[in-house]
């Protein structure tokens, strides 16, 4: 398993090396540009060398730097954000990124990135791929967080419709993550977490000082509803015919596992 995963990265290497090779930058002065074409561009240095000198480069930059740098990327002729080759450097830039400018910032603070339209939408969807949100334990503060950025993403209609996708999917794989975690943590409340069921839940943890799994469980599921309320959200305001399918996907998907409380019978 090692030697593959090792084997992995360095085919994705190998693939930002080629597909950066073969873009020419329109250079704009900025020495950070400049020195990168310079590195992949020396053809009389082996391969291997070029990509492990244009990380240790790339890896110097200050965060500013290297946000300067993917938002210059974004902008070259050829460069296209939904190019698998060119998502899968952004990744590797952004691996470079939490490696080092970014080593000291949570989560919580990276993620901030994603409000900002000046940055690429293949930057933001690296970011997201690099943190994993779906493979954590978040605390309450966290979970809550991240999940307000990715709806916020995922409703915004002026960013990209494979960008918006992609947060609902994080979003959701990350609470689902974060209740089959607390079900382990405590197994009392797994049906009332898997059901969605705020009314069993209350039932379950009753009228005695709350722990802190208990008071995560109210927020994770107070979280739930505010991302299915944001799908519905964006599938009955997006334009895009394919999103508004991938949208209503995700909605069914999280709607079949919860308990539908009817509405109370009017007067």
């Amino acid at each position: 398993m090692k030697e593959n995963t090792i084997l992995l990265k360095c085919l994705l290497v190998s693939l930002v090396f080629t597909t950066f090779s073969a873009i020419s930058f329109a250079i704009d002065g900025r020495e950070s540009y400049a020195k990168y074409r310079n590195i992949i561009d020396q053809k009389s240095v082996d391969e291997s060398e070029r990509r492990q000198t244009a990380k240790q480069y790339l890896q110097s930059l200050s965060q500013q730097e290297l946000k300067d740098f993917v938002r210059e990327v974004a902008k070259q002729p050829g460069f296209e954000n939904e190019r698998e080759g060119h998502l899968v450097a952004m990744v590797v830039f952004a691996q470079y990124y939490v490696e080092s400018a970014g080593k000291n910032e949570s989560t919580i603070e990276i993620i901030k990135q994603l409000s900002d339209l000046s940055l690429p939408a293949a930057w933001k969807w690296a970011l997201m791929d690099v943190l994993s949100f779906e493979n954590q334990d978040f605390s309450v503060t966290e979970f809550v967080a991240i999940n307000k950025a990715l709806l916020e993403i995922g409703l915004d209609p002026k960013e990209r419709s494979f960008l918006r996708n992609t947060s609902f999917k994080k979003a959701g794989s990350m609470l689902w993550t974060q209740i089959e975690l607390l079900s382990e943590k405590v197994p009392r409340l797994k049906d009332a977490l898997i059901k969605q069921d705020k009314l069993a839940l209350q039932k379950l943890i009753g009228a005695a000082p709350m722990g802190e799994s208990e008071k995560k469980a109210i927020k994770l599921l107070e979280s739930i509803d505010s991302y299915k309320e944001a799908l519905r959200k964006a599938c009955e305001q997006s334009a895009d015919g394919q999103l508004k399918v991938q949208i209503a996907k995700l909605l069914s998907e999280w709607e079949s596992s919860s308990v539908v409380v009817p509405k109370p019978t009017p007067k």
